[in-house]
């Protein structure tokens, strides 16, 4: 005799357990941008919403200032990167640390 038990099936948690597993596997597209001042004036990498996973913020010339579009205070050295985890990269501004001194940032990440 064979005994055959069923046992009752949420989809819903199943879903979830699916969105869990595709946030944590690494199937996203790499995004990597370059960016050089050409202007004393705050810029930002992307206009439109960009979320990119696990960013890193490499400045490769000139100190650059980093912040929103209405606190960009945190400076960032040539040759220093910084991690930022997940972000709208569209949020991120940054802009020479001093005037005339045009240095060039480079981003690396995952895009979501």
């Amino acid at each position: 005799m064979v005994r055959v038990v069923i046992y009752p099936v949420n989809l819903a948690t199943e879903d979830t357990l699916k969105d869990i597993k595709d946030a944590l596997s690494n199937a996203g597209k790499a995004y990597c941008k370059s960016d050089t001042a050409v202007t004393d004036a705050a810029r930002r990498f992307e206009t439109a919403e960009k979320k990119i996973m696990n960013a890193s913020v490499q400045v490769v010339t000139n100190s650059q200032l980093f912040g929103s579009s209405g606190t960009i205070e945190y400076q960032i050295d040539p040759g220093d990167t910084k991690s930022l985890g997940n972000i709208d990269i569209s949020t991120l501004y940054f802009k020479n640390a001093v005037a005339g001194q045009n240095g060039t940032v480079t981003i690396l990440g995952v895009e979501e």
